[in-house]
């Protein structure tokens, strides 16, 4: 029995792709996004509305009625069929507005989001939308060690430069370039380091660290030469939510939805982004990713409530989590 895909080597999955560590050419990319395109059958519009409608009627509370109504109208008891066809009907149709409309909200914050892969196509990295990747391809990045190093010539010197989590980053690091572009020791300066991630991070921004190492003269890398490298600093990203996010999800609480956050951002970061978005929150509201992770039900992890005015249900809940792969 072969094994399954989560514990094949990265290399046997590659082959059963048909692709490389290099990723796919940019015309078998394109051959194979066209096939699933034509593989993919979306009904139109009309009919997904017709079967949101008839989905209305198909309880068997609603079913129970129906034969109530039918057995009325077999007994010559017009009223009550006509009442109960009326109620039938009017139930539905409000049940299926407001379905309807929380659809359309959903489809409203979807459109809002532009999300973007970085994926290898013909060795080099691209940055394509989410909806055009397909099976095949390769994003530069280990969601495992989350660092992704790359070499570079500087003058008669090749650099191996690398950028990732904060954490990630130290682990592999000995030495800080100081501003005057002194290299001390890292152990002196690691609390000051973290300190000024968590500064930012309560900020809002999004720290990644930055590292390098000379490789002159061995200019091809692997994973196991992130190690001894020389920290030189932060990258800063920002990443503000759109002005009219509250207004938004008020909309999406009067239409009976939650807002549920899973983020990969440290605990810092998601905190700031819900005050923002007028959520309350506080560091003891993120979970590790052991917390999160499956059970045989499904995910149950601990929770916060969100203010009043976003949402008026008093068991309505937002969790935060920092998610990890698995």
């Amino acid at each position: 029995m072969p094994n399954p895909f989560w514990n094949q080597t990265s290399t046997t999955i590659l082959q059963n792709l048909g692709s490389s560590e290099s990723g796919l050419s940019g015309k078998l990319a394109s051959r194979r996004l066209s096939e699933r395109q034509k593989a993919e059958k979306h009904p139109p519009e009309w009919l997904q509305t017709l079967r949101l409608f008839a989905r209305q009627f198909a309880s068997p509370l609603v079913l129970l009625l129906v034969f109530a109504a039918i057995l009325s109208a077999s007994m010559s008891d017009w009223s009550n069929a006509v009442i109960l066809i009326s109620i039938l009907f009017l139930t539905g149709s409000l049940s299926f507005w407001q379905e309807y409309r929380a659809g359309k909200a959903v489809q409203q914050l979807r459109a809002m989001m532009h999300i973007k892969c970085t994926v290898l196509r013909n060795g080099k990295p691209f940055k394509v939308p989410k909806e055009t990747v397909v099976p095949g391809d390769v994003v530069p990045y280990d969601f495992l060690r989350k660092r992704l190093s790359m070499v570079v010539q500087d003058g008669a010197k090749d650099l191996m430069i690398t950028k990732g989590a904060i954490s990630e980053m130290l682990a592999v690091c000995d030495r800080v370039e100081m501003p005057d572009g002194s290299i001390v020791a890292i152990e002196g300066v690691r609390k000051v380091l973290m300190k000024h991630f968590e500064t930012q991070s309560a900020q809002g921004y999004r720290t990644i660290g930055i590292a390098w190492k000379d490789l002159t003269g061995d200019p091809v890398i692997n994973k196991d030469d992130e190690t001894g490298m020389v920290f030189l600093g932060f990258l800063l990203l920002e990443d503000p939510p759109r002005e009219d996010i509250p207004n938004t999800l008020l909309s999406l609480a009067n239409l009976g939805i939650t807002l549920k956050i899973i983020t990969g951002d440290n605990h810092l970061a998601a905190a700031h982004l819900a005050r923002t978005i007028g959520i309350e929150g506080s560091p003891g509201t993120t979970f590790p990713a052991s917390v999160m992770r499956p059970s045989p039900v499904g995910w149950n992890p601990p929770t916060c409530s969100p203010k009043s005015s976003l949402n008026k249900k008093k068991d309505s809940s937002v969790p935060f989590a920092r998610t990890a792969m698995w």
